[in-house]
């Protein structure tokens, strides 16, 4: 079973201590944010991500850039079937091969559809 992620966004966390809020709260995971803090954000948004068992992983059409405006959302250990079905039905059924874009991975590597994908990859469908 995935381990389960409890946390809390808080507030002015100097103010009342994190530590202090560690311990009131042992279960939970205490988050400082800040909307003046950028940083702070992207970490918040990296943990809602870790909690939620979720990663992210964009589209490109051949020959064109990726499109990081619509994301497919998957569970943790989503593979290229899982990102062809979710699509299309018929994606997945004429799916020769994919090449994906990433941190990690080799530019344009061409992967079969039990490839583990990642957060943040850019994968292109060959049909």
């Amino acid at each position: 079973m995935a381990p389960r992620y409890s946390s809390v966004p808080i507030r002015r966390c100097a103010e009342v201590g994190r530590q202090k809020l560690n311990e009131l709260y042992p279960d939970f995971t205490v988050i400082p944010t800040s909307i003046l803090d950028d940083d702070l954000m992207r970490g918040f948004g990296q943990a809602l991500f870790k909690a939620l068992g979720i990663i992210r992983v964009y589209t490109k059409k051949v020959g064109h850039e990726a499109d990081y405006d619509d994301p497919i959302i998957l569970p943790i250990s989503g593979t290229v079937e899982d990102t062809a079905l979710e699509l299309h039905k018929d994606f997945l059924k004429k799916l020769q091969y994919a090449k994906i874009w990433g941190k990690g991975k080799h530019e344009g590597q061409r992967v079969k559809n039990n490839f583990v994908l990642t957060d943040g990859d850019i994968i292109e469908f060959h049909i």
